[in-house]
């Protein structure tokens, strides 16, 4: 829960960082925007709580052109 909380709060953030650019203007000169650290933050607690649930494994795939016997078994699984 407060991952997908964070993930939108994500999403806000960086609609203000597109909306004002990210270097903004002060009265001492440009600085990075300060919703950049906070963005960058979320976006760190999004990947430990994912890793945390174990989430964070894409399935194995094999590199280079599927075998005749792949694309028979995808075939079949697209059938079904």
């Amino acid at each position: 829960m407060q991952a997908c909380e964070c993930a939108d709060r994500i999403a806000r953030l960086a609609e203000r960082i597109d909306k004002d650019g990210e270097v903004i203007e002060t009265e001492n000169g440009p600085k990075v925007h300060p919703a950049v650290k906070e963005e960058l933050a979320g976006r760190a607690f999004i990947v430990r709580t994912l890793r945390a649930l174990g989430l964070n494994l894409e399935p194995v795939r094999s590199v280079g052109r599927p075998t005749a016997w792949q694309k028979r078994q995808e075939q079949r699984g697209a059938d079904e």
